[in-house]
């Protein structure tokens, strides 16, 4: 390839830390580091050795529910107050108040103390209280400038995870310190239970009065549940229960025990009129036991079968004697069976009368029934009254208890407040500020570092500090007799020069970039000369400096020709006859510079690895110049490379400064294709100029690699849009030829073409 030999390649300079270099210069100006480290630690403890000393008291609080004894026997446990954080909190708040404050100033009589009266105060207050930045604290009343001061002092904070409550006080009197901590929890808890004590009062004669109007209203709900009763005949029975309803409960009561009357009756006539009928003995009938005419007749019955016993013993069967007891025997028996008789029919007699008793029963509950249905109205009425009767009585019992608790806590000769002391604060020994030893340290090492610093800030700003590490330059192919023409519009020529010249150049550009100003070129007959020369103050200074470069390296090359041998000879290639202009890539940045453009469409005939190649050689060289470069990839072969892109930040799922990455070789930011392809209509859209406006007002130069050239015509509609178009290809290729004309007639009137370099720019050091 012969175009790209004819380009001229420059090897960048990287530059490292020179960490020997700050070493020593640390180690040279070592009086100096010295010096002021001592001067910062002297001052400082001497400064602190004025300062007057303060001393730190703290005083412990528990908050807590503390309810007088009285009052425990009535209240309940939730009835009591919860003590939450929030609870807590504003204890904190109430401790700082400024009325409390007032009381603990006025009870230790702070106004006589010059600490607390203002009247010692710097001269920097007073200077900026004359310019209106700082208060005069005497225009002040005294009062309020001892509450000020107080307030000032005073550090109330709340332990974490605890109902605890750290008061903390400072001051320059040690024994102060501790009273004044002392004296503000002994005047909060005077303060809490003053405003129970109120709090009580207060609930006291509120209570008293509606207990007063609660009273009238039960009383008049009474009466009127006792008025609607008797205008309706609803009396009560026992039991709290209606009359009519008492007497549905006893007749039912009293009809179920005359069907258990009569049910026993029947039973019993049933069993006595077997054994009559049966014959059998009348033992078994209870009944017939329980009279006393058959248990006379039964004794005399057996009164005789004893007599007859005893005359069977002695006489014969058949004797008169005999025959008559047989007789009586058989009498008795007669009238046993009459009892039993007489009894049956009473028995039958007992089951009628109790059938009679449950007809009887049974209208009366009908009559009842009647009745209570009638006054299941009024009964409804009733209830209600008696409800609301019942409510306002519950409401005044419990108004009733409150109020004797809360006289009860009002007559109590002192109310706890919700809080204890749980540490006092004690005399402080050691002074809580200034810690002369630990500030007089930290001062010491802050002077050392700051001193250090201030020598490595210098090494930085003079150079001192970076050394620059040339890398291996891999050089290409340069073959004699190949044209370069100038670049298009109005950018000017770099000649090709041998190797001497470029290696004259880079040292040239090495000096220059060190350099705070651009280089001007020594006078001199050369072309080179006559270049600088023509450079118009009204170009961009990096144009310049570029120029000014450029004049450098062909003086320096013209000055070695006169006495250096000649170059050794190279074999001449066959030229196309009508080659395109081309522009070398190191004389490309110049180009854009002169042509003012800031956005740069990139795109080749052929692979895109030439195109990413001219696009990483150009991005180094203008990032060598100052000028801040980002390469916008299109390419949808590199769709995922690097992560979010262009695709992400389109469709708002990435912004900026997740898609703009930057290159370690070339030094230049890069925006990648991202997770998918653009669509189609997406390259005509307004997002995408709104993207490129976005990136040309934070960059210099704005790169759009396009890739090789491909049917995706509303990706390439981007070269329109550009200042600058730039097309990859052998200027020889009729391939290139055919997309450089086709770019014309399109309208890219701004068109340059770069040859393809052999070799991988980013490997250039």
């Amino acid at each position: 390839m012969t175009s790209g030999d004819d380009a001229v390649r420059r090897a960048d300079e990287d530059v490292a830390l020179d960490l020997k270099g700050i070493l020593a210069a640390i180690g040279r100006r070592l009086p100096f580091v010295v010096a002021v480290t001592a001067a910062v630690g002297i001052g400082t403890f001497a400064g602190l050795q004025m300062v007057s000393p303060k001393f730190e008291a703290e005083t412990k609080l528990l908050i807590e529910n503390r309810e007088p004894p009285l009052s425990n026997n009535s209240s309940t446990p939730n009835d009591r107050t919860v003590v939450d954080a929030e609870t807590v909190a504003s204890q904190v708040q109430l401790l700082t108040s400024r009325d409390l404050a007032r009381r603990v100033a006025e009870k230790n009589h702070l106004s006589d103390r010059a600490e607390f009266d203002g009247t010692e105060r710097g001269a920097l207050d007073g200077v900026l209280a004359l310019v209106g930045i700082g208060r005069d604290k005497m225009r002040v009343s005294p009062e309020e400038r001892v509450v000020d001061a107080f307030v000032e002092r005073l550090k109330v904070y709340q332990v974490d995870g605890s109902r605890v409550i750290t008061v903390l006080f400072r001051s320059t009197d040690r024994d102060l310190a501790a009273t004044l901590a002392n004296s503000v929890a002994e005047e909060y808890l005077t303060l809490q239970s003053e405003a129970k004590r109120r709090t009580s009062e207060d609930q006291t004669r509120w209570l008293g009065e509606e207990i007063e109007k609660l009273r009238v209203k039960v009383r008049d709900a009474d009466e009127a549940v006792e008025k609607y009763r008797s205008t309706h005949d609803l009396l009560t029975g026992s039991n709290n229960t209606s009359v009519s309803r008492q007497q549905i409960t006893d007749v039912t009561n009293a009809i179920a025990a005359a069907r258990s009357d009569q049910a026993a009756a029947e039973s019993k006539a049933k069993i006595l009129a077997g054994l009559l009928r049966s014959g059998a003995a009348l033992d078994d009938a209870a009944d017939v036991l329980e009279s006393d005419t058959f248990r006379s007749l039964r004794s005399r019955q057996i009164a005789l079968r004893g007599r007859l016993s005893e005359l069977l013993v002695t006489l014969l069967p058949a004797h008169p004697q005999v025959k008559a007891v047989e007789s009586q025997i058989a009498d008795v028996r007669a009238q046993e069976t009459a009892e039993a008789r007489r009894v049956l029919a009473a028995l039958q007699n007992d089951a009628k009368v109790a059938a009679e008793r449950i007809r009887s029963l049974q209208d009366s509950l009908g009559e009842i029934k009647v009745t209570s249905a009638a006054d299941g109205a009024s009964e409804v009425e009733l209830k209600a009254l008696e409800r609301d009767a019942a409510s306002q009585r519950n409401i005044l019992d419990g108004l009733l208890a409150r109020y004797r608790e809360a006289n009860a806590r009002q007559n109590t000769d002192i109310l706890p407040a919700d809080a204890r002391v749980i540490s006092r604060a004690a005399t402080p020994v050691e002074a809580a500020f200034p810690k002369v030893g630990s500030l007089t340290l930290v001062a010491t090492l802050a002077g050392l570092l700051l001193s250090i610093a201030w020598v490595i800030a210098g090494e930085f700003l003079s150079g001192r500090a970076l050394v620059r590490v040339a890398g291996p330059v891999e050089r290409p192919r340069v073959v004699a007799g190949t044209p370069v023409e100038p670049a298009l519009h109005d950018a000017e020529p770099v000649a090709k020069a041998p190797r001497r010249l470029r290696a004259a150049a880079r040292a040239a550009a090495a000096a220059a970039e060190a350099a705070p100003e651009p280089v001007e070129p020594a006078a001199t007959e050369a072309p080179a000369g006559a270049a600088a020369d023509s450079v118009e103050p009204a170009v961009d200074a990096r144009l310049a400096r570029f120029r000014a470069r450029v004049s450098a390296a062909a003086a320096a090359a013209e000055a070695e020709e006169d006495v250096a041998a000649p170059v050794a000879e190279v074999v001449p290639e066959p030229v196309a006859e009508t080659p395109l202009p081309l522009v070398p890539l190191d004389g490309l940045h110049a180009l854009l510079i002169g042509d003012g453009a800031s956005r740069v469409a990139v795109m080749g005939v052929g692979s895109a690895v030439a195109v990413e190649r001219v696009i990483d050689g150009m991005s180094r060289l203008a990032t060598v110049e100052g000028t801040r470069v980002v390469v916008v990839d299109t390419v949808a072969s590199h769709v995922g490379i690097g992560g979010a892109g262009l695709y992400d930040l389109l469709t708002g799922s990435a912004d900026f400064s997740d898609i703009i990455r930057r290159n370690p070789q070339t030094r230049a930011h890069e925006i990648g294709v991202g997770s998918e392809v653009l669509a189609t209509e997406t390259w005509a859209s307004a997002d995408i100029e709104t993207m490129l406006d976005a990136l040309e007002h934070t960059y210099d130069l704005v790169v759009i690699d396009l890739g090789p050239m491909d049917a995706d015509g509303a990706r390439f509609r981007l070269v329109s849009a550009a200042d600058h178009a730039i097309l990859v290809g052998e200027p020889a290729d009729p391939h290139t030829r055919r997309a450089h004309d086709m770019l014309r007639r399109h309208g890219v009137e701004r068109l340059s073409v770069v040859a393809a370099p052999e070799f991988d720019v980013d490997a250039v050091a």
